[in-house]
């Protein structure tokens, strides 16, 4: 029912996208696995998009370190080690491959110098310690975060317990854990974090960035509409209609009758939304049209139609527009500027071992 919203401050590590392709192969599978309408060229209308035919669109030799070639082969066996059975997806274009490949060779190479510059400090990680560090993290996890993980972990039928020996028991998962713990131990290490100094200017020069809109609080009761083929719609409005005049009557059963009647995953709270601000593209339209229409909290009304199909929506809270405290926003600010600090620490760690290497990229 709400669409995927955005924080407002991010700040991305570029350089750990080093890391086994950990961030760039993220990237990669999501694209490459993500249907997207193309207009095709003559030429791609009377060749067939071959894995051969997409190969052939990139260089021989796609980067080089110390004059050692990286090879188009190199690519696309670090490509295929990444994707389940070796298999890279159908939906992988030629286009696709271009756009992605700059990113995916620079994710190599910086795997590479990582690892050599690991070697050479004689850094390693022991799975004992390793462990010890997982095992840390996880006790890190808020409530929600370690209940959400253990529910998973119980739905592959695993624990905690197993999931830290899996991993310490895992060649390539140690390898890529050694990386991690080396970055943040020799290299962000050093960063230093910002003054209160800092972190007040930032919040009185982005002080728009902490204003929050006014929100609507709501509940709602979905009635699916699968098949457009006008049956089902008829039958999802009529169960609408008949819950509705059920909630006129006894209105204090609304929770109840969401949970047995619902069809959105909200029905496990009753119905209960989170907050949403009108505007941003959050919600549903039409649901949202509805919503900033109700008078009062503990308003019910419907049978609403949205793309979803139909339904029954109490106001429960308007909450008005607030700004944050510089308190309230301080911790995400320091999160914030240690991540700019952090990346830029490791942007220059690489770009002086991209020097020290004399590196060269091939694909752009």
């Amino acid at each position: 029912m709400q669409k995927k919203n955005h924080k407002r401050l991010s700040c991305k590590i570029v350089g750990i996208a080093g890391i086994a392709g950990i961030i760039v192969f993220g990237t990669f599978r999501a694209e490459a696995e993500t249907p997207v309408k193309e207009e095709k060229t003559v030429e791609q209308q009377q060749l067939p998009n071959s894995p051969v035919d997409m190969w052939q669109t990139i260089p021989e030799t796609v980067a080089s370190v110390n004059g050692r070639a990286i090879t188009r082969k190199d690519l696309e066996t670090f490509m295929k080690a990444q994707m389940p059975g070796g298999v890279l997806p159908p939906s992988l274009t030629t286009d696709k491959l271009k756009l992605l490949a700059p990113r995916i060779v620079r994710g190599m190479v910086e795997q590479q110098l990582l690892e050599s510059a690991m070697t050479k400090a004689q850094y390693t990680l022991t799975q004992q310690d390793a462990a010890t560090i997982l095992k840390k993290e996880i006790d890190s996890l808020s409530k929600e975060q370690r209940d959400a993980l253990e529910k998973q972990l119980a739905a592959e039928k695993s624990s905690i317990d197993k999931k830290v020996q899996e991993i310490t028991g895992n060649p390539q998962m140690m390898k890529q854990l050694g990386l991690k713990m080396f970055i943040e131990q020799t290299i962000l290490a050093s960063v230093q974090p910002a003054t209160d100094a800092e972190i007040k200017d930032y919040y009185e020069k982005n002080n728009a960035q902490f204003e929050h809109p006014k929100q609507y609080q709501v509940s709602h009761i979905l009635y699916e509409v699968k098949e457009k083929d006008g049956k089902d719609d008829k039958v999802a409005l009529e169960k609408a209609q008949k819950t509705y005049k059920k909630l006129q009557e006894k209105p204090q059963e609304f929770e109840t009758l969401a949970k047995a009647e619902s069809t959105c995953p909200s029905k496990e709270q009753g119905g209960k939304l989170p907050p949403f601000a009108p505007g941003l593209g959050t919600m549903d339209k039409d649901f949202e049209n509805a919503v900033v229409k109700i008078d009062k909290p503990g308003t019910i009304v419907g049978p609403i139609k949205t793309g979803f199909g139909y339904h029954l929506i109490r106001l429960d809270e308007v909450i008005p527009p607030k700004t944050d405290s510089f308190e309230t926003a301080k911790s995400e600010i320091v999160r914030y500027l240690s991540g700019q600090r952090q990346q830029a620490a490791m942007s220059q760690y690489l770009k002086n071992l991209e020097t020290e290497n004399n590196v060269q990229y091939m694909v752009k």
